[in-house]
């Protein structure tokens, strides 16, 4: 699925409140809300005052998360 998901598509995904994703990260609702407002973590919705992250949208954080070594490709150029 790219970015541009429909209103059907998202209603039939599972949403997640930010505590149960915080879990599967293996990071405290605090630290979630921090790469949240530093546009770092995954994509989330806010409805009203709730905030509610596609299932899609965490395993596409998930994976961008993966490494193939600890330094940083920048440094090394």
């Amino acid at each position: 699925q790219g970015a541009a998901q429909t209103c059907e598509e998202i209603s039939m995904s599972t949403l997640q409140d930010p505590v149960t994703v915080a879990r599967t990260l293996g990071i405290s609702v605090q630290q979630l809300a921090v790469l949240r407002l530093r546009a770092a973590g995954p994509r989330f919705l806010r409805v009203g005052r709730l905030v509610r992250y596609d299932v899609e949208d965490v395993r596409a954080f998930i994976e961008g998360q993966k490494r193939s070594g600890t330094s940083n490709a920048a440094a090394i150029a």
